[in-house]
């Protein structure tokens, strides 16, 4: 015996099955439709972040040259009491500690953990961007 579905009873059924789809499904992100609405999706980000203050003698033990993927060099420079990164044909980026090891890039929504040696010294970095994390080595 084989069982037939009228074609009309099929097609209500599924447009059933893909309204209860949809209506289970979660919505959508927003869209970012202004300057004004990124920035302020950037600051809200940012405030998840506590920032410390951390004292220059610090913030020295990461000062020097870092190497990505043996083609970007990475320089990290203290200026005022402050962690900058810069690297060739690019801005220079704040880097905000948050604890004595991790720092906040707000301007790249970026998160930097430093690996120590034994005496305290960096000898590397890991970044986390929303594009992915890359690796860095100490190379001065």
């Amino acid at each position: 015996m084989r069982l037939e579905i009228h074609p009309l009873v099929f097609l209500i059924g599924s447009l059933l099955l893909c309204a209860a789809w949809l209506s289970l499904r979660p919505a959508p992100p927003a869209p970012v439709t202004s300057a004004a609405a990124l920035a302020s999706r950037v600051a809200a980000h940012s405030r998840e972040h506590k920032t410390i203050e951390l004292s220059p003698e610090v913030l020295s033990r990461y000062v020097g040259s870092y190497r990505i993927d043996e083609s970007i060099d990475v320089a990290i420079e203290l200026d005022a009491g402050r962690l900058f990164a810069v690297a060739r044909e690019t801005p220079r980026y704040e880097l905000k500690p948050t604890s004595e090891r991790e720092f906040y890039l707000p301007d790249l929504d970026a998160d930097v953990v430093f690996e120590v040696d034994a005496s305290g010294r960096a000898v590397g970095f890991a970044a986390s961007l929303p594009t992915g994390t890359i690796t860095a080595k100490r190379v001065r």
